[in-house]
């Protein structure tokens, strides 16, 4: 069977000039980790000012260790063993020698599976700083993240007041199931922008997220949004929805959005959210960004902002909302392999209603990260993961696009060009994946 799998869906590796993985590892990866030197440059003073003059010397040891990184990722170099002494270092060196036992010529940086060599990229740059005597707690991307939400301040305020009137009015059924449509589109189209895929650099949303939701269902190719909906229209027994997060900031609110109107009108009894346990691709929410988040909410000067903060303090205290992260989701394992590798976590959510899977990343690690056959059916690349139903939410972002139509992918070739990669990696088209 895995040989079968390899013929027809081959993993994605960064080898191949002009591939979108190719352009990843020469120009964003390097990106993205000078950008992460340039803020230790920068916070120098700051950081030996807030953890004192120790910091100095910790600053020095992680510009170094990350200019090396950088060096030997430049130079198709060897991907070498983790030496921190963070709990989870032996799993990953373990996968490292067995992947070099395999095949030694093929474990560099831009020969081996993009999926691993992408997470072990962040993975080495949390050793860094894990290797230091006063930082291990320091997130290098909190100000990035922070400033993709206070650059959509007028967005959110928008967001919030929308939310809290379809929230607090009595609605029909046909009402609350439209809104519902309507906030799962804000929450996918979210997803577009990701300072992982820009190297860092901040990026803009339209300025009424609301309109632009509705407006972009030609660049949906799959959309799944009515189904989901007569799915969430009708929860019974352990009414529990969970969501995988990707990116902290603006794309956050639209994920929290969808979790109140839930609970609002009593669809769900309660959502859990999924982020990472450490700085992740960026952007990817850890807990600080999501205690940061209401904090933020309640200091900006609208009532809906203030009202969302406040409630939304209240719903961790009583568990109708609950932050999760578990180990496994900085894993560069395929969801696949969650029944082995993370059995705890495969069973809790087995007992959820429905996983919705934000984002690029969740989408490669849902589908194996493969060259799959365009009109491969999305249930076929889970091969075997669906401990539950589940929603993948996606903005496309990586040269991999299966579940979708002929009609489809012949109109995406016929107005890209039959060789054209483009409109799977621009975060222009998206998809609303569901697997019953």
């Amino acid at each position: 069977m895995n040989e079968s799998i390899e013929t027809l869906a081959p993993k994605i590796t960064c080898e191949k000039p002009g591939s979108f993985a190719y352009a990843t590892a020469l120009e964003r990866w390097p990106k993205i980790l000078g950008k992460i030197v340039d803020h230790f440059h920068r916070n120098r003073p700051k950081l030996m000012k807030e953890y004192g003059e120790e910091a100095d010397a910790d600053v020095k040891l992680v510009i170094h260790d990350l200019s090396e990184m950088r060096y030997r990722m430049g130079t198709d170099k060897p991907i070498e063993n983790l030496n921190d002494n963070f709990y989870d270092v032996d799993e990953w060196n373990k996968m490292c020698e067995a992947f070099r036992e395999q095949d030694e010529q093929r474990f560099t940086w831009f020969k081996h599976d993009w999926l691993f060599v992408e997470c072990y990229l962040y993975r080495k740059v949390y050793s860094a700083v894990q290797k230091t005597k006063l930082l291990r707690d320091y997130d290098w991307f909190a100000e990035q993240k922070d400033d993709s939400l206070e650059d959509h301040i007028e967005q959110t305020k928008e967001l919030l007041e929308f939310l809290h009137e379809k929230c607090q009015k009595k609605e029909t059924h046909e009402e609350i199931r439209s809104e519902l449509i309507t906030l799962l589109k804000i929450s996918l189209w979210g997803n577009k922008a990701d300072l992982s895929l820009s190297g860092g650099e901040k990026s803009q949303q339209a300025k009424s997220p609301v309109e632009s939701a509705a407006a972009r269902d030609e660049y949906l190719l799959v959309d799944h949004f009515e189904k989901v909906a007569d799915h969430l229209m009708n929860l019974k027994g352990n009414r529990q929805v969970d969501i995988i997060l990707d990116n902290a900031g603006f794309e956050l609110m639209g994920d929290l959005m969808i979790g109140e109107f839930l609970l609002a009108h009593k669809l769900a009894d309660r959502v859990v959210f999924h982020g990472k346990e450490y700085p992740w691709f960026v952007s990817d929410v850890i807990k600080r960004d999501f205690v940061w988040t209401f904090d933020r909410l309640t200091k900006i000067d609208q009532q809906h902002s203030k009202w969302a903060g406040d409630l939304w303090k209240q719903r961790l205290q009583n568990n109708s909302f609950t932050y999760k992260a578990d180990h496994f989701w900085t894993t560069p394992y395929a969801f696949y392999n969650m029944e082995k590798h993370a059995p705890a976590l495969y069973k809790d959510l087995s007992q959820s209603s429905l996983l919705i899977f934000k984002g690029d990343l969740n989408f490669r690690k849902l589908t194996g990260d493969r060259y799959w056959p365009h009109v491969t059916p999305f249930e076929v690349t889970l091969r075997g993961f669906k401990p539950c139903p589940l929603l993948a939410l996606r903005a496309m972002k990586a040269q991999t696009a299966p579940g979708l139509t002929e009609e489809t992918v012949a109109k995406m070739k016929a107005k890209f060009g039959e060789d054209s990669y483009e409109w799977m990696v621009t975060g222009d088209y998206a998809v609303a994946q569901l697997a019953e």
